[in-house]
């Protein structure tokens, strides 16, 4: 599966949290903070019903399905 930047993905999309997919249902991005860095919050759906909330820096990478 191909990793793409954080900053690229969008509501819709299947990304890998804990070894399995979930689908993003929430995407937030903020503002350049104290660190000089952008955070992404992202909230997916596990296939068994679960909530995941991510915070990952925009430059990060993750693997999409």
């Amino acid at each position: 599966m191909p990793e793409v930047k954080v900053e690229s993905l969008k509501p819709g999309d299947e990304i890998k949290v804990e070894n399995e997919f979930c689908k993003i249902t929430k995407f937030e991005k903020s503002n350049i903070g104290k660190h000089g860095k952008v955070k992404c919050r992202i909230e997916a759906l596990s296939s068994k019903g679960e909530t995941k909330i991510l915070i990952r820096l925009a430059e990060d990478t993750i693997e999409k399905k």
